[in-house]
């Protein structure tokens, strides 16, 4: 049988596109993984007034996590799809992996709109770093699975572990280049997912950038009804997803969620739309997992969230502060009892779609000031 390294080698080179002035690969990676997940005894929704149904029945169990004792196994091989992106000079010392959350697939990180001006991963490529985006498990062109009980949380955990380990041990491409260190950067619930990975693996983490996120969940629910889910099968371009998979029926759920009145281009509503990718019954049934969890990495942390964020801040991160809290995002300091250096920011006007402000740059060079300030500079 072949290597996992021969495995990995061989799907890589399945096309290669320029970015910018870097060379960017398009990349399938296997993994072997397995995980704890939790068994949902219920039927998939089969209509949009179930997923409906199912959504206002779990608003509570989605905010603090299904209250179920039980775990079952799930292991399996699956392929991740990715981009790995090096500057023109060459690989990085410092990869960063790039993990996106609901309603979006890896083109959060790279989004074509307006000539890809709203591009991370041109920004960060041009500050000479190397960047890997990947579709989430179950989701885009990555593996897709049972959107119930096998594409939960727990299992996409893993494959963002497995992910980090095929970087770090110099799997990613035929020249078995290797990376000194990894900043993980996530967006909303890929924030959730790199924290869950902290709390479970972590030295598998140099630095941990956690952007559209906090631990003031008050008003999650009303994010998610905000969502307008409905059967993912039923949109255009989603007509292969079973059921099981929701996704946002029109703009208005995308403005609700992920925009602040005044802090964008409407004209980036449709392609927000468009890009949009389906979420999993066992996601939303899963999302809390690990949420509250004492993280004892080493790794330097950066929150950074938009002032006007309705998901993790109610639309405004600054009220209701006390004491010598600057903001909501404040809330997250105590669960980071080992770091070497914790940092919040708030965007100013921005909502929770942060790569698809006015304000982008500005949480970009957040971002890539706060590595190089921390050891990850290039």
């Amino acid at each position: 049988m072949p290597s996992p390294k021969l495995l990995i080698i061989a799907a890589l080179g399945v096309a290669e596109i320029t970015v910018a002035t870097s060379l960017c690969q398009n990349i399938t990676i296997p993994v072997t993984i397995s995980a704890e997940n939790t068994p949902l005894n219920f039927a998939p929704p089969l209509t949009n007034f179930d997923a409906t149904n199912f959504l206002l029945n779990s608003l509570k169990a989605i905010r603090d996590g299904v209250q179920n004792p039980q775990t079952t196994t799930i292991s399996g091989i699956y392929n991740l799809a990715a981009t790995r992106c090096d500057p023109e000079s060459g690989p990085s010392d410092v990869l960063q992996i790039l993990t996106h959350g609901f309603g979006f697939d890896r083109s959060y990180w790279d989004f074509p709109f307006n000539d890809h001006n709203y591009s991370y991963v041109n920004f960060a490529l041009d500050h000479g770093y190397s960047t890997l985006s990947w579709d989430r498990l179950g989701l885009g062109m990555s593996s897709h699975g049972d959107p119930i009980n096998e594409i939960q949380i727990p299992l996409e955990v893993a494959a963002l572990g497995a992910l980090s380990r095929v970087a770090r041990t110099g799997n990613l491409s035929s020249t078995g280049t290797s990376y000194g260190k990894i900043a993980h950067i996530g967006h909303s619930l890929g924030s959730a997912m790199i924290y869950a990975l902290a709390a479970t693996d972590p030295d598998m983490l140099d630095a941990i950038v956690l952007t559209g996120f906090s631990h003031f969940v008050a008003y999650q629910p009303v994010g998610l009804i905000g969502f307008h889910l409905v059967q993912a099968n039923t949109i255009d371009g989603f007509t292969d997803y079973v059921p099981g998979y929701l996704a946002q029926k029109d703009t208005i759920a995308v403005q609700t969620d992920f925009f602040a009145p005044g802090s964008f281009d409407p004209e980036i509503l449709d392609a927000a739309f468009l890009a949009q990718a389906p979420i999993t019954v066992g996601e939303l049934a899963t999302a809390a997992y690990m949420g509250n969890a004492t993280i004892y990495s080493k790794a330097p942390v950066l929150i950074a969230t938009g002032e006007r964020d309705l998901i993790y801040c109610g639309t405004d991160c600054l009220a209701g502060v006390t004491g010598n809290m600057t903001s909501v995002l404040d809330l997250s300091e105590i669960y980071f009892s080992s770091t070497t250096s914790f940092k919040t920011a708030v965007i100013p006007g921005a909502g929770h779609g942060l790569n698809l402000d006015y304000t982008a740059n500005i949480t970009y060079s957040t971002i890539n000031e706060f590595l190089s300030s921390n050891g990850l500079g290039v």
